[in-house]
């Protein structure tokens, strides 16, 4: 009996620790660097969208970008809706590549940097 009660309140602590993770934890996304500065000064655009179909409450977004060295060049947060979207761009050309911090899991959310060299965009890279 006593190692039947053991057993239990084992299984009772491990339910407990558990319970008290979030299993809705931040997600970081990142895109590959591509020097927005070369060959020739662009505009690096980090753009995302929450793909979500469920109505509920907004979620918190941040966009950062970065240099090589993994500084920030610029961030912003946003709370973005379901179906809606926003983009931070920078063009001063020191940024390399995008970092999404999003709450919720990635398959919630579709996330890339776009190059725009002033007349067209030059380059897309997704974020995973």
């Amino acid at each position: 009996m006593k190692t039947w009660i053991n057993l239990l309140t084992m299984v009772v602590c491990v339910v407990l620790l558990c319970s008290g993770t979030s299993y809705a934890a931040a997600t970081v996304l990142y895109t590959a660097p591509a020097h927005a500065g070369y060959p020739a000064a662009q505009t690096l655009y980090c753009d995302i969208l929450n793909v979500n179909k469920s109505t509920a409450s907004a979620k918190a977004v941040t966009i950062a970008i970065l240099d090589y060295d993994g500084n920030v060049v610029i961030t912003q947060s946003y709370s973005l809706s379901s179906g809606h979207g926003e983009a931070l761009g920078d063009s001063s050309s020191n940024g390399v590549y995008c970092r999404f911090t999003v709450d919720g899991p990635a398959k919630m959310f579709r996330a890339m940097a776009i190059y725009d060299n002033g007349s067209a965009y030059t380059v897309a890279v997704p974020a995973q």
